[in-house]
């Protein structure tokens, strides 16, 4: 026999080579089907930018690059009143310079790569407990709970952070690796910076803790040192550059709440809402008719991920991200899959490559696809421009970034940094908008000489019958007023 012979014989007869396990043909289909699926979320994530809040984030981000400030008094409204913490500090720096080297089109392509990764984390920490086929569905449910909350905006940020937490906390659970927890303590200090949902870190943290010493999985000494983990988010989200007021700013937005659309009840009849439900119920029918009992954290994220998705339509995407690992575990345990863990090479492999192949497909078609402005009335442009330099304008308050950012020689009166503005001056706008109590004092007090409000508001009326108002253009459906004598 032949060296070559002998070399090949002893490689193919080894025990390692015969004892390891070869991933079953439907485990490896479907990680190459999950790898294809971001290739199928962009036919969703490449939109133009719609998202009112996208403007005074890149504005945000510009003025922290130049200033070197995270709390300032509001620097483009006139009529804000209450300091801005910018919150989104570092999120928004990204933003800017996406903006500054390409425009809209790269401020999209950060945020179609977010989505793109934010399925990857979630199909990571559903395989964590499931096979590859249940995994996928599940990511593709809490994906699709995450959508309509995926503007070009930062909360996309939060949601990927909270799918890597829940990972790390189920890798400290099942493997019993305390150590690997306090990686979320540098993560925590990260998130804090990039956006205000960073508070989803300790409060997972703290339930997975409970849940474990109510299982009594880990001596008492082990589980007193994973305590400290989320404690220590907290301390370092104080130490972040905006300071320990970071830590009262959810008070701060939530007293806004009743004034913002977004944060209305969830309407299960929309499709986000309805698969987040079904996410979340499938768990617990799964729990009913298995043998196996969930553990104690689970039932505690299980309640979370149930509060989050009632609460408000802003937050069902919070109960996806959430619920989709739980779906996963429960359906895998009620139908007793064997675990695979030789697909899990695979898995390693196959899904990121999908994933970077999404990243770089968005890069070629989002100057195409995505680097227009949708729900901002372009073909006004021209006659904005004309208006004399410091008016103020009455506008439609999902306008009003786009004004700042783009037509910065006008001041609108409104725009959606809510908590910028007094509860009783954002209520005389509501009233000035329905044309309702005293709307005329509302124009008086801004001195307001131009309106740019959606067609059909009941206050249009109002300004060219009673204030003798004159329409200038019209389009995308939105109509531009100026008062008598406004010069153009």
């Amino acid at each position: 026999m032949t060296t070559d012979e002998a070399t090949t014989t002893d490689a193919s007869t080894s025990p390692e080579a015969s004892a390891r396990p070869r991933p079953r043909l439907i485990t490896v289909a479907a990680s190459v089907v999950v790898a294809l699926v971001p290739l199928v979320l962009l036919r969703q994530l490449l939109r133009p930018i719609n998202d009112p809040d996208t403007y005074w984030h890149i504005l945000s981000g510009q003025n922290v690059w130049r200033t070197h400030e995270v709390v300032v008094s509001d620097p483009f409204g006139r009529f804000s009143e209450n300091p801005w913490v910018q919150i989104d500090w570092l999120s928004d720096l990204a933003m800017a310079a996406a903006y500054h080297v390409a425009g809209f089109s790269g401020v999209a392509w950060l945020y179609i790569s977010l989505g793109v990764v934010l399925f990857a984390v979630i199909y990571a920490s559903c395989r964590t407990v499931a096979v590859p086929v249940v995994a996928g569905i599940a990511a593709v449910g809490g994906w699709v709970g995450t959508y309509a909350s995926q503007g070009f905006r930062p909360q996309t940020f939060s949601f990927v952070l909270l799918a890597v937490t829940l990972l790390v906390w189920e890798l400290v659970r099942r493997d019993q690796r305390t150590r690997l927890a306090w990686w979320l303590v540098p993560l925590g200090y990260l998130w804090a910076c990039l956006h205000g949902l960073w508070v989803l870190g300790p409060i997972v943290g703290a339930a997975v803790v409970l849940g474990m010493a109510w299982d009594r999985v880990l001596p008492w000494r082990r589980l007193g040192l994973l305590a400290l983990v989320p404690v220590a988010e907290v301390a370092v989200a104080a130490a972040t550059p905006i300071g320990p007021r970071l830590l009262l700013a959810p008070f701060t937005v939530n007293g806004y709440a009743r004034l913002v659309t977004e944060w209305r009840p969830p309407d299960v009849h929309e499709v986000y809402v309805a698969v987040t439900v079904m996410l979340v119920a499938v768990t617990a029918v799964a729990w009913a008719r298995s043998e196996k009992r969930p553990s104690g954290a689970e039932l505690l994220l299980w309640l979370m991920a149930l509060g989050w998705t009632l609460l408000y339509s802003r937050t069902v995407a919070v109960g996806a991200v959430i619920a989709a690992p739980l779906a996963a575990r429960a359906i895998t345990s009620l139908l007793r899959v064997p675990p695979d863990r030789a697909a899990g090479r695979a898995d390693r492999f196959v899904v990121p490559a999908g994933a970077l192949v999404g990243i770089l497909a968005a890069a070629l078609l989002a100057p195409s696809q995505a680097s227009g402005l949708g729900n901002v009335p372009t073909s006004l442009e021209t006659a904005i421009d004309r208006l004399p330099a410091d008016t103020v304008v009455v506008n439609d308050d999902g306008l009003g970034g786009w004004l700042l950012l783009e037509h910065p020689q006008v001041h609108p009166v409104l725009d959606t940094r809510t908590y910028l503005f007094t509860v009783p001056y954002i209520e005389s706008y509501i009233q000035f908008r329905g044309a309702l109590g005293d709307w005329q004092g509302f124009v008086r007090r801004t001195g307001a000489t131009a309106a740019l409000l959606r067609e059909g508001e009941p206050v249009l009326g109002e300004l060219t019958g009673t204030l003798g108002w004159t329409e200038v253009g019209r389009g995308e459906g939105y109509v531009l007023l100026t008062a008598p004598g406004t010069g153009r």
